[in-house]
């Protein structure tokens, strides 16, 4: 069924003093933007999220899908476990005691990047005697499964066999850990449009078989549903016109990935805000960000298939998800307050043996980990647990001191 356009236009945020992509990488974008104009040929403009998951997913052709370089210093962004082992050897003193006091232990991570977390974490976890029985990996690139693979074949060759990857959600429940770190900014979100007093969302769309465009569309009955709640609960007035993003898909999401956790905690790490944080008025463009090697742009039209391209969580929403599958919200807190809580402090230590270069680096990590102008503030660590009385969890996982805001 074709779809009305309301306005059509070109992004205006044009990015600026971006590397120009390689011949090979302009092609490689040329045939996703050919696939996404074929597909609105047939079905009319796509709403954003939609184009969005073919940008990221198309098989082959999407950012996740491709065989391109996407983290560490030689790609696009870096992670907190590809800054080294610190993150990991912190996070592993977390959910140590959750693991060890679980019967046949199970941790299930999502979207493992190139594998550095666990390469880092089963070491740990090993010296802290809580290693898990099995080890499964949700992933659904086929491309970072195989780096994934390699990786651990080369820096953790011991924890194979207790690792398995998985296309889909596991279908037999088990007790442990669910971690999720920079997963959520992954999914594909919506784009609303808030202009004296209407409401539409953002789409894309092809005049005459030329270049992308974007364009407005009728808002979907959820998309609404979803605007016109943050709305209410904002409690103050948006410019007439405001501009930002939700997700659909994430309370499904939540409720997958946690149907088989029988008792434990699930563990996200992601940057965002709070839900009147995330929709303040002052925020009227959203918080929708491309990346591509280091830099950041706002025109998500740009070579499409080749950027990492990313929105900030709502964790209100997060915590509403968690609330109609039976989780309770059991800490809420910056990555720097966790990790403090956890013991970053004795981690950064090491093993006395640590050549000076090394523990330098190892400061310089901790650095970018917990101060407010790097990660410490933007990264948030919300800890949903099931089947686990609250005073039982480590302190790490029950810090309270965001909660009052959600």
């Amino acid at each position: 069924m074709a779809r009305s356009i309301v306005r059509c236009y070109r992004a205006v945020m044009l990015p600026s003093a971006l590397p120009d992509p390689s011949p090979e990488l302009r092609f490689h974008s040329a045939a996703l933007v050919a696939r996404i104009k074929a597909e609105i040929a047939r079905s009319g403009p796509m709403y954003f999220d939609d184009y969005l998951r073919r940008c990221l997913y198309e098989p082959g052709l999407g950012y996740y899908s491709a065989g391109l370089q996407k983290f560490g210093h030689g790609g696009d962004f870096v992670t907190a476990p590809e800054l080294g082992s610190l993150f990991a050897e912190t996070l592993a003193r977390a959910i140590a005691p959750i693991l060890r006091n679980s019967l046949f232990p199970t941790v299930l991570e999502l979207g493992a990047g190139t594998g550095a977390l666990l390469t880092a974490l089963w070491p740990a976890l090993e010296r802290l005697q809580a290693l898990p029985d099995q080890y499964f990996i949700l992933e659904t690139s086929a491309d970072l499964r195989e780096r994934q693979i390699e990786t651990l074949s080369r820096r953790c060759p011991n924890a194979l066999p207790r690792v398995v990857w998985l296309d889909h959600v596991p279908s037999e429940r088990f007790n442990g850990v669910v971690l999720a770190n920079e997963v959520l900014d992954a999914i594909p979100c919506a784009r609303f449009i808030a202009r004296a007093g209407e409401l539409h969302e953002q789409g894309v769309s092809c005049v005459d078989g030329g270049q992308l465009n974007l364009c407005e569309l009728e808002a979907r009955p959820l998309v609404k549903a979803i605007v016109d709640k943050v709305r209410a609960q904002a409690g103050s007035q948006w410019p007439s016109l405001y501009i930002s993003e939700c997700m659909p898909s994430l309370a499904a999401l939540v409720a997958a990935v946690t149907q088989p956790l029988r008792e434990g905690v699930a563990l996200w790490i992601d940057y965002g805000y709070p839900r009147l944080e995330f929709y303040h008025p002052e925020r009227s463009d959203g918080t929708l960000v491309g990346h591509y090697r280091h830099r950041t742009f706002h025109d998500p039209l740009w070579y499409p298939g080749l950027v990492d391209l990313s929105s900030w969580v709502d964790f209100t929403a997060l915590a509403e998800a968690a609330d109609q599958c039976q989780l309770s919200v059991a800490g809420f807190s910056t990555q720097a307050q966790f990790l403090l809580a956890a013991g970053i402090t004795e981690a950064l230590e090491g093993p006395s043996y640590l050549p000076e270069r090394e523990r330098t680096r190892r400061h310089e990590e901790a650095r970018i980990l917990t101060l407010p102008g790097e990660m410490g503030d933007r990264f948030k660590v919300m800890c949903l647990s099931r089947g686990i009385e609250l005073e039982a969890l480590p302190e790490a996982l029950r810090l309270t001191q965001l909660l009052d805001r959600l």
